[in-house]
This record gives structure tokens, sequence and C-alpha cells, in this order.
């Protein structure tokens, strides 16, 4: 079953939580429209972001304002103005307003396509409608959604179609099977590879060579603009719906149309054709992507910006890691140098708090046992951004709590009286106050104990 999340999102997800970075939302002039102080976020569908703020997922719009509040354990893209959700251990459906219209009863749930959804039931899939009636039993062992009124299936190791009343209309016969784009799809039969029609006749072989094609994944031999991708002796051409080569293979590499124009490699660099083969922008970038939205994301040495269909740079190439655009926004990173951890304690403490799970309970600041301030903290959602802190009702300090590399997980800090650091890893709930120790490592039972001093021009203080 495809995923409702594209594996590009995934991984953007992943480099979020743990590197040290600024990420956010841009439009297609380059200007920052939403800068994510999220936990997680996806990428934008149907005009909707799924988000995890606090341990739950809701979603925000393009405008970065929480529309659906948080409330589900997992959250997925929407789809045909519904998104699956997963509450406990079952798998269900919200609308636009986040209202739950299919209740989680599912094991597992895709995104709807024409009108169904792979549902999973046990260890078996099937498909409901909009209603979250099962339509098509259960019964497969893999699925795939609906294209052009046909679905791949799974039974028994062979892959066949079948179509929306679930009645197989094309029997499982094949090795791996494709989803039908402009009436044909892609197949393979042992070491053969070519396409069917939708009768399942087999109306053109792929020519591969001994040991395949070379880039074999989900849509890269799908027709698009009539053409599709071919090989010939480790170069990449196109061929049309009747076989014939449209465009040489001449290109080290290439991806399938999209908007008109494909990206081909040419020596070292990335460019882009017509489907003449015409080279209509020259091969200049070390990495390129399909067009989305009129935009492609391209790559010059280690930084990505976007340019427009004349290859004219829009957005500066100065992100280190990019979405392709979708609903006028596209998702784009930078990996901020990490800030090293000063021998100042304020500088200590702060990575702490930064890195805290949930709400501090004490924002007390005392000194030898006497309340002398207090500590201001300032959220977006339950993320924490900044701390301010005040001595005797003056601000004396404000953390931007994003300057800090987040560490994860249990964590614990050991420093000198002195202020040396012994060691750098953390842990996010202190507990405990010591005024005067030589190393701040103590422990009350089994849970270690933090203390840092704070310094302002007329008080040395302590705060927890």
């Amino acid at each position: 079953m495809r995923c409702s999340l594209c594996i590009y999102t995934i991984i953007f997800l992943f480099l979020n939580s743990v590197l040290n970075a600024q990420s956010g939302f841009i439009d297609t002039t380059g200007k920052m429209i939403i800068e994510s102080n999220f936990a997680t976020i996806a990428a934008f569908s149907e005009g909707f972001a799924a988000t995890k703020i606090g341990g739950k997922f809701g979603y925000i719009n393009t405008n970065g304002k929480v529309v659906i509040e948080p409330q589900y354990d997992v959250a997925g893209s929407f789809s045909e103005g519904l998104a699956v959700i997963k509450i406990g251990k079952k798998y269900g459906y919200a609308d636009t307003t986040g209202k739950v219209v299919i209740e989680p009863q599912f094991d597992d749930a895709r995104s709807f396509s024409e009108g169904l959804a792979i549902v999973k039931i046990g260890k078996k899939n099937g498909y409901a409608d909009t209603t979250g009636k099962v339509v098509i039993e259960p019964q497969f062992d893999y699925a795939i959604g609906f294209s052009e009124g046909l679905a791949v299936a799974r039974i028994e190791r062979k892959f066949g179609y079948i179509n929306t009343s679930g009645e197989v209309v094309i029997e499982p016969q094949f090795d791996d099977a494709r989803s039908f784009s402009e009436g044909l799809a892609f197949i393979k039969i042992g070491k053969e590879y070519g396409y069917i029609d939708k009768n399942g006749k087999l109306v053109l072989e792929q020519q591969f060579g001994l040991f395949g094609p070379t880039k074999y994944h989900e849509d890269m031999y799908d027709f698009s603009a009539g053409l599709a991708l071919t090989e010939s002796r480790g170069k990449s051409g196109y061929i049309d719906k009747t076989g014939k080569i449209i465009i040489e293979p001449r290109f080290s590499a290439a991806k399938r149309f999209s908007e008109g124009m494909a990206v081909v490699k040419i020596g070292k660099k990335y460019g882009y054709i017509d489907t003449t083969g015409k080279v209509v922008i020259e091969p200049q970038f070390d990495d390129a992507r399909s067009f989305s939205e009129g935009l492609a994301v391209i790559k010059i040495g280690k930084k990505y910006g976007y340019i427009d269909k004349n290859g004219r740079v829009i957005i500066k190439p100065i992100y280190d890691s990019v979405f392709e655009f979708s609903s006028g926004l596209a998702q784009v990173m930078i990996f901020r140098e990490k800030k090293k951890i000063t021998t100042r304690e304020t500088d200590l403490k702060a990575v702490i708090e930064c890195n805290a799970y949930g709400k501090p309970k004490n924002n007390v600041l005392s000194y030898k046992g006497k309340i002398i301030g207090k500590k201001e903290y300032i959220y977006n959602g339950s993320y924490l951004v900044k701390i301010k802190i005040f001595v005797n009702g003056r601000l004396v300090k404000t953390i931007n709590c994003d300057e800090f590399e987040r560490p994860q997980g249990p964590q614990y800090v050991k420093v000198t009286k002195a202020g040396t650091i012994n060691t750098a890893h953390y842990f996010s709930s202190p507990k405990g106050i010591y005024e005067e120790t030589t190393e701040y490592n103590k422990f009350r039972g089994n849970i270690p104990a933090q203390i840092t001093r704070f310094y302002d021009t007329a008080n040395e203080f302590v705060y927890w």
C-alpha cells in the first residue's frame, strides 16, 4: 500500500527533529510565510498540513494558523477532503473541520483515491467509501489506490487488477505491477518488463538488459505527456505508447515528464528537456527535481533553490533541504551551525530548560531561600521558544531556545564550580537545588539534581 505521506516528507521530518535546523514554508517569491516552530510538520495538501503539538497531531492552514486542534495520535495528508487519523490503536478519517467522520475502526488505512480508500482489517486489505462503509471486503495481501478506475491487488504472490466493485478484471499473473497512467500500466513477468492495457493485454515490451531497470521505483516508468522512460546501454531516453523511440537514449540519467519538462543528466550536470527532446534549460545544476506548480528544485554546490521554466533562478540556493511546492508553499530548511555551549552557566541552564518535556511547574527565582525574581516562558503551541528572566522586576536576560542544539532523550550535565563543563550530556527534568557544590551532579534518590547559577551586575542567584 502506498503511504499517505510521501517519502520526502518522512525524511524532512526526521531531519527537522534530529538536526539543529531552522525550517519553515516559503511562497513562490521566496518570502517566508510560516516560520515552523512546531515539533514536526508535514507538507501541505489541499491547503492543510499535519503538525504535532504537545504529543498530538492537528492541522495548520497556509497562514500557519492552527485550524484543527491537536487531538489525534497520528494524522495524514488530506485527499478528496478527508485525512487518515489514528486514535489509540485504530485508524479512521477526519474532514477539513477536524470532525471524525469515519470512526477509528481499522488496523491501517490510506488516503482516498477516486472515492475509495484502502483499509486494513487484521492482515488483509480492502476498500471503504467516504461514508466508512467497507465496499470491497479485505482479502488482499497488498493493494494500491485506484487510478483510472482500476487498482493493483496481490493475491497469493501474484499481482492483478480489480475494478471499483471489487471484481478481478485482470487476473493475478504479474510478479510486479504499477498503477495505470494514460491508459497503460507498467508490469513485470519473470525478468521481463512491459506495459499492459486495461484488458490485460501486453501491448509494449521494455528492453532493460540483463539486470532490469537501473532506477526502479514507484512511478518512474509511468507514461506522462505520452512518453515513458526507456534505457539502452546505460543511457536513458523516451518512447511513445507504440514503443517507438521518440527521444534517443543519450542521457546519463532522466526522470519522467512533469508539466511538459523532464530532468536529464548530461555529463555531471542536470538540466531540462521538452517533449521533443530539445534541451530547454542547459545542464548546469548539481541536482534537479521535476517541476511542481511552475517551479523546480535545483542544487548548486551544497545548497538548494528554485528555478522557473525559463531556467531563471527565482529563489536563490541558500537552503540545505527543501520540498517541492504544494498549495503555493514549499518547506525549506537551513542547518544552523551548532552553537558551542559556553562555560556561562546561564547558557547551560537554558539548554536544559529548552529541551525539557512538559511545561515547568515552578518559575520562581531564588537566592539563599529568598525569592528575587521569576522566569517567563513563551510558547508556540507546546513548543518553548523563549525564556525571559526577571530579577527584582527587571528583565536581565532573554533566551532564544532555537539558538541551542536540541539533544535527544533523557540526559544530564556535569559542571565544575568554576564553570568548566566536564561532560555535555543533558537531562530533561531537573529536580532539587544545591547552593554550593563542587560538581553539579548530586542525586536525590535515583534522580540527578541540577543547579545553575545566574549572574547580573548586582547579584549572584540560583533558580530551578
